[in-house]
């Protein structure tokens, strides 16, 4: 599976052998420059470019690919044989826009859910962390979920009234980590956390971290106390940005 927006581009495999499921190795330069010059090679002038490439190969050779142009794209972290996401990302508002600006869509091939993400203007921000939580700026995964923050503001606010309820954002923000990550990854948040000093050091979980987040909420009572300290933290971080908004 191929994703691309804008200058960012993600590569994911899953093969079978012998009934066992593998992803991997990492692609190579050759593989991404090969799907960019055909994502490139396919661009239509009012239809603009696909988001999400698949290509199936069969043990006898046969392929078959497949090109996604108007569903809302999404970053994968893991697929199956079928080239279904199992893990992924949200896209970031900023690289839709920048994708759009590259590849041009008419109006009737926009589909509604790029329009709403889009919004009438981009929503500028301040690039300031607050001093309680300047700590956080040092780390790569916070400063990943501070783009999601923003990006929420982004979607359900606008450029003249931005939604001003942290918890709201939150919320969304949460959810969106909740459903789209393995609980190993909201407790490596946690542990950047407790080591910026801004929440203490997560108790273990009692079930298998590498399970998705969503199953893991519904059956450990451990990792459910842990996702109410990350999302006060997450709240925290939407008032800042909330506060970072420039006024149009």
């Amino acid at each position: 599976m191929f994703v691309s927006l804008g200058v960012t581009a993600r590569i994911e495999r899953a093969v079978e052998t012998a009934g066992t499921v593998t992803h991997g190795p990492p692609a190579d330069l050759a593989e991404f420059e090969a799907w960019s010059a055909l994502r490139e090679a396919m661009t239509e002038k009012e239809r603009g470019a696909w988001f999400t490439g698949v290509l199936r190969l069969e043990p006898t050779g046969a392929y078959r690919f497949e090109f996604v142009r108007d569903d809302e794209p999404r970053w994968p972290l893991l697929i199956d044989i079928e080239g279904n996401l199992l893990e992924s990302l949200p896209v970031e508002t900023a690289e839709l826009r920048e994708d759009l600006s590259m590849h041009p869509r008419a109006a009737p091939h926009t589909p509604a859910w790029l329009v709403e993400r889009l919004g009438s203007a981009p929503i500028g921000f301040r690039d300031r962390w607050t001093e309680t939580l300047a700590p956080l700026a040092e780390s790569p995964n916070w400063n990943i979920v501070r783009d999601m923050v923003r990006d929420v503001i982004q979607v359900i606010g606008d450029d003249s009234q931005p939604l001003l309820e942290s918890d709201v954002v939150a919320e969304g923000v949460s959810s969106d980590l909740i459903g789209s990550t393995r609980a190993s990854q909201l407790m490596r948040l946690l542990r950047d956390a407790s080591a910026a000093g801004l929440a203490e050091e997560p108790a273990s979980l009692r079930s298998d971290g590498s399970r998705p987040s969503s199953e893991i909420l519904q059956e450990d009572d451990v990792f459910r106390q842990n996702i109410l300290v990350l999302t006060h933290l997450i709240d925290q971080l939407a008032t800042q940005e909330i506060a970072n908004v420039v006024a149009a």
